[in-house]
């Protein structure tokens, strides 16, 4: 658990508030905090890419700062990618030994109604897919095996 102060700005208005961040897993939490006589839980998933907040009545994904201060090298293990939460696998777009370039989408994850796409960020082959389209996977289960272009 990690307590860290954060401004809010409401139309005409500022409140300090210092929410209460919980982390259920390595990509979810929730922010808890209350403003005035209300209590507050907000819902995250967070991963390189993005942060989205599961809100009452709506999902508003930002882009995670992180995306921007890593290289792509860092940002994936191309040899084996892992499931970066519990989910269902709704798509798989390559089998055993297909060729791919960077960017290609190689399984499309659901988790929370949204969309989880699983891309490789460089060149090379797909050795091992572990896992079919309905399966459901739990964090960190491997997906599939990888190797990229230029590696042995």
């Amino acid at each position: 658990m990690r307590r860290e102060g954060f401004q809010i700005l409401e139309p005409f208005e500022t409140e300090l508030i210092s929410p209460l961040v919980f982390w259920d897993s390595k990509n979810y939490g929730s922010l808890q905090f209350e403003t005035g006589i209300k209590k507050i839980k907000v819902n995250f998933y967070s991963d390189l890419e993005h942060v989205t907040f599961f809100l009452e009545e709506q999902a508003v994904s930002i882009s995670s700062p992180l995306k921007t201060t890593l290289s792509d090298a860092a940002a994936v293990d191309e040899k084996s990618f892992a499931a970066p939460m519990p989910a269902k696998i709704i798509s798989v777009n390559v089998h055993n030994g297909s060729e791919v370039t960077a960017g290609t989408v190689l399984i499309i994850l659901e988790a929370m109604k949204i969309e989880h796409p699983i891309r490789t960020t460089v060149s090379g082959v797909v050795e091992t897919v572990f896992f079919a389209e309905g399966d459901i996977v739990e964090e960190g289960d491997q997906l599939l095996k990888f190797k990229p272009n230029g590696t042995n």
